[in-house]
């Protein structure tokens, strides 16, 4: 059973507020995107598309790619061998801090956000149709994020299937936990000194106890 703690940097096409479609050109990527806020009565509701033109790293003047790096079953990069603790961790390399997978390679997390079924009937519907059952849902899902670069679900996933598909798979799919680290120690400070309820929520990240209270759940 694979177990994943790791802090974690998600990418994004377009902003988290957003649904999200993209039409390439030669010269860049048009993003096409719905703005979603709540009304007064906290129901999602979303924006007309919207468009905006983007590119990608290969667009960029002067890129050259470097050859092929092998990976290691997780993602890492293979041809770099640092200690292998059985989890993910984060180690300070020349200077720069990299998460290192399980067997001890660096590796880049590409996550894919929210990774889940839904509960809407619409969901439910097109789940059925396409798939039939939890686990082909995965083994599907899974097999076409790692075809496009993807390594890891990101926050707001189903984990538990994920943890199934772990146990036989020849390469395991790492996934996140939400911890709330930052939200449960302002709670906390906020209950030993009350006059901080109205702070920053930023300016708690700068307590040494903080810093303990993550080691802590870690």
């Amino acid at each position: 059973m694979y177990k994943y703690f790791f802090l974690i940097v998600l990418t994004f096409l377009t902003t988290s507020r957003s649904k999200a479609q993209s039409i390439f050109f030669n010269d860049s990527i048009l993003i096409q995107t719905k703005i979603w806020s709540r009304d007064s009565n906290r129901k999602i509701q979303y924006s007309d598309w919207k468009s905006f033109s983007s590119r990608t790293v290969e667009m960029l003047d002067g890129f050259v790619p470097e050859k092929k790096i092998k990976s290691s079953k997780y993602g890492g990069d293979a041809n770099i061998k640092l200690n292998a603790s059985g989890y993910f961790r984060t180690e300070k390399v020349n200077g720069r801090w990299s998460v290192i997978d399980p067997d001890g390679h660096p590796f880049i997390v590409s996550a894919m956000n929210s990774f889940r079924q839904g509960k809407s009937p619409n969901n439910e519907k097109a789940f059925n149709e396409k798939f039939g059952s939890v686990n082909k849902w995965v083994d599907v899902s899974i097999q076409t994020f790692q075809n496009l670069g993807f390594n890891t679900a990101g926050s707001w996933s189903e984990i538990g299937p994920i943890i199934e598909f772990n146990k036989t798979a020849k390469k395991p799919f790492a996934y996140t936990t939400q911890l709330s680290l930052l939200a449960n120690y302002v709670r906390l400070a906020i209950k030993k000194a009350p006059e901080r309820k109205e702070a920053p929520l930023l300016s708690f990240i700068m307590d040494d106890a903080f810093v303990v209270f993550c080691n802590e759940q870690s």
